[in-house]
């Protein structure tokens, strides 16, 4: 049994099945990979083919395994190694590269030594290179097509300006797997063969002996068709190569049986037998929850105006005046909208749809009443632990925190390009996506536009309560405008407010200022839900 011990921002804890991890004290982040089957290779017809890509060959995955959601980069391997090899050794987040196939299996060894000295680590498991098909297999993410949009998903010779690029800075596959194509070409385990048998494999290895190693993905100084999923190239693994760097794989060892078994992802966190970080979160730093695997991201305190000029486009009488709100303290807010995985955990159910296995998709169909019970559990379970800061604790965002939040910063009708952080009408094929496909705003928050509307704390302001005297202060807040200190926004209502559109919402809904609201009980496949760990509001 390999039981792998994962991190946490906030400790380590088992693994959740379908759910990314981070390397304590290193910051790697690996992303789970779940079993199938694919198609390998290219056909003729396919625009770039090569010779050494064919025949296609029917290849199932049968085992689970993590990959590493970036190429590995040069703080990582300066901080495994000791070591700076890169040609462009400017910056720590760019990829490692200059390193041989001898020098990528070097680095896995030693990450496998040091998590198994950790304790981290069974002894059947390992990080080591992908194999081919594993790279493949993850490269495609269920895709049969090619590289479509090189520009948008890859650093090559048209784009990349004579060397690599900080890693993630293009779009990610559908697996949230950034820089499959181009940057550095990527080592894998494989000896390298011109071709392959046209029978079916389950866990292929590649040939048993050979001169030169397979590298997959394309680099920065090649052209768009060597980046194609299928593109492969065989180098002499001592070469050392200004384009050439690797990217890890957590798995069983290769040449034995691949089965990585999960802990139960409805494990309780007392279930793990592990002592708990018992430490709150800092200010300022970010935390991932022990034992559920939620990642809150550190919003600072600041003041921003909330709401939309009347001029701009879409805007609606309920989205001012605009209003200079100030936000006194510093809070945390969901880096995700909350996923079916934790919302399963914590609840024991999981409504979200579409049910097609994928725990990342974003949990929708949930009232406001079911939102507010999850955050009462969530408190329920962290106070506990010890885990809550003093006076704060897990909530629905106020409006003003929701678009404080959004805007990071920005003032226009949208906080970047919508189609760069957003799945709506005109993208989304109809479904919501898996969460972190696309990419952040400006304080690393993804989706808060579009995919799934979220619910927030406030009721919506009637439209005649200006005849009730004991509520017109709270009217004030919402319509006339001037200045506020941390609202919580109406006392009282019939309808809450849910902000930033969904996978079926056009583009005016999905701008920072927008505005929705239903009844409390309303479940809907449009609306879910952000956790933010804030101060404690008096009305």
């Amino acid at each position: 049994m390999c039981a792998l011990l994962l991190p946490a921002w906030c400790g380590a804890v088992p693994p959740q099945a379908g759910l990314a991890f981070t390397v304590p004290n290193l910051g790697l982040e690996l992303v789970p990979i779940p079993p199938g089957t694919f198609m390998m290779g290219s056909p003729d017809s396919e625009p770039g083919h090569a010779a050494n890509e064919g025949p296609l060959t029917r290849v199932t995955i049968a085992h689970r395994f993590w990959l590493g959601k970036y190429p590995v980069t040069q703080g990582e391997w300066r901080a495994v190694m000791g070591t700076t090899p890169s040609a462009f050794p400017y910056f720590a987040r760019a990829p490692v590269e200059s390193v041989s196939w001898a020098d990528a299996g070097k680095f896995c060894q030693t990450l496998t030594a040091r998590e198994r000295t950790a304790g981290r680590l069974p002894a059947d498991c390992e990080y080591r290179l992908p194999t081919e098909a594993e790279w493949e297999y993850a490269c495609r993410a269920g895709s049969v097509t090619d590289l479509d949009k090189t520009d948008e998903t890859a650093w090559w010779i048209g784009n990349s300006g004579s060397g690599p690029h900080l890693v993630g800075s293009k779009r990610p596959n559908e697996w949230a797997l950034f820089d499959m194509h181009g940057n550095v070409w990527e080592w894998c385990l494989d000896w390298y063969s011109d071709h392959r048998p046209s029978t079916s494999f389950t866990d292929p290895t590649g040939p048993e002996e050979g001169a030169l190693r397979v590298a997959k993905g394309g680099a920065w100084d090649v052209g768009a068709s060597s980046c194609r999923s299928a593109s492969r190239f065989a180098f002499n693994p001592v070469d050392r190569r200004r384009d050439l760097g690797l990217r890890v794989a957590l798995a069983t060892k290769a040449g034995l049986i691949h089965s990585i078994q999960l802990a139960d992802p409805l494990a309780g966190p007392d279930d793990t037998g592990l002592m708990l970080d018992k430490q709150p979160p800092q200010i300022g730093q970010p935390c991932k929850l022990p034992g559920l695997g939620l990642e809150l991201v550190p919003v600072p305190r600041g003041t921003f105006t909330m709401g939309s000029p009347a001029d701009e486009a879409g805007r609606t009488t309920y989205e001012g005046p605009q209003t200079r709100v100030t936000l006194s303290r510093p809070f945390w807010l969901g880096k995700f909208p909350v996923t079916q995985a934790e919302w399963q955990m914590l609840m024991g159910d999981n409504p979200g749809t579409p049910k097609n296995g994928n725990l990342r998709l974003p949990v929708n169909n949930v009232s406001w009443t079911e939102a507010a019970e999850f955050c009462r559990r969530l408190n329920g379970r962290e106070g506990a632990a010890k885990r809550l800061p003093s006076k704060y604790i897990y909530r629905l965002p106020t409006e003003a925190e929701w678009e404080y939040s959004c805007r990071a910063g920005t003032t226009g009708p949208y906080s970047g390009n919508l189609d760069d952080l957003a799945w709506y009408q005109n993208n989304s094929r109809g479904t919501p996506h898996p969460v972190g496909l696309k990419q952040p705003n400006r304080w690393e928050l993804y989706d808060l536009s579009g995919n799934v509307a979220e619910w927030c704390l406030d009721w919506m302001p009637e439209k005649n309560a200006s005849e009730d005297p004991e509520f017109i202060d709270e009217v004030i807040r919402g319509l006339l405008g001037g200045s506020l200190t941390d609202p919580p926004g109406p006392i009282r209502g019939h309808f809450r407010i849910y902000r930033g559109g969904s996978w079926m919402s056009q583009e005016l809904f999905l701008r920072s200022a927008s505005r929705s609201w239903a009844e409390p009980t309303t479940r809907s496949p449009y609306i879910g839900l952000r956790v933010a760990l804030a101060p404690q509001l008096t009305p």
